[in-house]
């Protein structure tokens, strides 16, 4: 589990071995998930940053605002 300060993101693998993000409020409510399968993930200050498998691609989603 990782945070930006409000909310919490944390990772649940998946049987392909892949992981799937999800996050929260710090208080635990409006758990979401972010519907991204990586393989790898980074939170920094203001995105999450992430490495697909299957397309071989980095994106980025922008933590404050999820």
């Amino acid at each position: 589990m990782l945070t930006d300060g409000r909310r919490i993101f944390w990772e649940e693998k998946n049987s392909d071995g892949s992981i799937s993000l999800f996050s929260m409020n710090i208080d635990g409510s409006d758990q979401t998930a972010l519907n991204v399968d990586a393989w790898s993930w980074k939170l920094t200050t203001n995105y999450i940053y992430y490495l697909t498998y299957d397309k071989i691609t980095v994106g980025k989603l922008q933590s404050k605002s999820i």
